[in-house]
């Protein structure tokens, strides 16, 4: 058996969020311009109930909840040399929002989304719902709206903050807008929840899990190709055998030669 060498464990390379009040249109970009193949999500929080006009080209939606109170949505896009201009979001109509983005790289470009998750309420904390992975190494990737600006802390499950930002416009109420990951090594259910002490308020968390790039390994016996020991001075015909795990095909070719020995 050959194995194929394994890729690289999914990562993230870069992140930014940023927070926009009474606007119905919004453009970010990530601090760098993102690498083609790499795998990037938007997490679009809004602190009232919404709907989505659109988005930049290409873009996926894995989750969509901007109806509720408060509301979000979770995107994604294989990234190509057209991304670095950023993400732009329009609302039908003018709310207060919260949008972050995300790189990865080491995943999955042709079926990038696993499975989705999502609760919401009304308490002194705020949780996604829980989802099953089934492949090593998925990225979980958490957004959460909290119509409060009371601190945010104890992200469980193993999660890793990465965004956490305030919107306000007195009188209205306030909004925290927080988005976080996970690599989940072994399949299983993965969820989140963070406290956020004081005064009870609504919230809404998603989470959506990315699959990692797959790996393969290929069985090569005689009777696919013939390798073993060839007459000199005689052209060896080509021969080729097709692998095809899951929804990708990968080729292998014995290109045509001669064998020749120099004289004694």
């Amino acid at each position: 058996m050959w194995p194929v060498p394994l890729s690289a464990q999914p990562a993230l390379i870069q992140t930014v969020g940023f927070e926009a009040i009474q606007t119905d249109l919004l453009t970010l970009a990530l601090p760098a311009a993102p690498s083609p193949g790499h795998l990037l999500v938007a997490v679009c929080g809004t602190a009232t109930p919404q709907t989505i006009d659109s988005v930049s080209p290409g873009w996926l939606v894995a989750i969509d909840e901007t109806t509720s109170n408060p509301g979000q949505a979770i995107l994604y896009k294989v990234a190509d040399t057209g991304d670095a201009a950023g993400f732009t979001i329009r609302w039908a109509t003018a709310t207060r929002m919260g949008v972050h983005l995300y790189e990865y790289s080491g995943m999955d470009t042709v079926t990038p989304v696993g499975a989705t998750a999502s609760s919401s309420g009304s308490s002194n904390d705020a949780s996604t719902g829980a989802l099953t992975t089934v492949l090593p190494d998925e990225v979980i990737v958490a957004g959460l709206v909290v119509t409060s600006d009371d601190p945010v802390s104890d992200w469980s499950g193993g999660f890793v903050e990465r965004n956490n930002f305030v919107s306000t416009q007195p009188p209205r109420a306030a909004a925290t807008y927080l988005g976080g990951d996970l690599v989940a090594t072994a399949p299983g259910s993965y969820g989140t929840s963070v406290t956020f002490g004081g005064k009870k308020a609504k919230w809404i968390g998603q989470v959506v899990s990315f699959n990692p790039t797959p790996s393969i390994s290929v069985f090569v016996t005689n009777a696919n190709l013939a390798f073993g020991t060839e007459p000199v001075n005689t052209w060896v015909a080509p021969q080729n055998t097709v692998i095809s795990p899951t929804s990708r095909t990968y080729r292998m070719l014995r290109y045509s030669a001669i064998c020749t020995c120099p004289a004694k």
